[in-house]
């Protein structure tokens, strides 16, 4: 016999899944708005962060911006 369709292990653990995926993908959302309208533009700025530009390019390292992501 086979099982009956929508009563298998994924079936169960997408409806599990299904709303977290909704909520990070509104967590997504907000961050993209916020960039966007520049209320993260101080990120990536911080005292720290290594800036070199040349004539032939530009070099970013957000040493201090990444630490303070992770710390949070």
């Amino acid at each position: 016999m086979r099982p009956r369709a929508g009563t298998g292990i994924l079936c169960q653990m997408g409806r599990e899944l299904g709303p977290w995926l909704v909520g990070l993908g509104i967590v997504v959302v907000l961050i993209g708005v916020l960039a966007w309208t520049g209320a993260l533009s101080w990120f990536g700025r911080l005292p720290g962060d290594i800036r070199v530009s040349g004539e032939r390019g530009r070099v970013y390292i957000p040493i201090t911006s990444m630490s303070w992501s992770r710390s949070s």
